[in-house]
């Protein structure tokens, strides 16, 4: 029974340890794009949103995909996600 119990709590302060860990890197973006001559693969996620986009230039096809909330992104014409500018910051 005393085993039992303090794996138990073992656990549980594992966990609560680690929850900082991942509240930290939580909205940090995490971007991978693959591409070459024919074709563009791109992925943006931040936690919040999971914006995906390709293009394949033989067939001349894009196609987007958004998850989530996304209102904070700024897609720019190459489908890249870009940095947006808010009221007073156009320095």
């Amino acid at each position: 029974m005393r085993v039992n119990v303090a794996v138990t709590v073992l656990v549980g302060l594992t966990s609560l340890c680690s929850v900082p860990a991942f509240a930290d890197s939580w909205h940090r973006p995490n971007v991978w794009e693959e591409s070459n001559g024919n074709y563009t693969n791109y992925t943006y996620d931040d936690g919040l949103c999971r914006y995906r986009y390709s293009y394949n230039a033989y067939e001349k096809h894009a196609q987007a995909s958004r998850n989530g909330d996304c209102s904070h992104l700024m897609i720019g014409p190459d489908g890249r996600v870009m940095q947006q500018v808010e009221e007073g910051d156009e320095n």
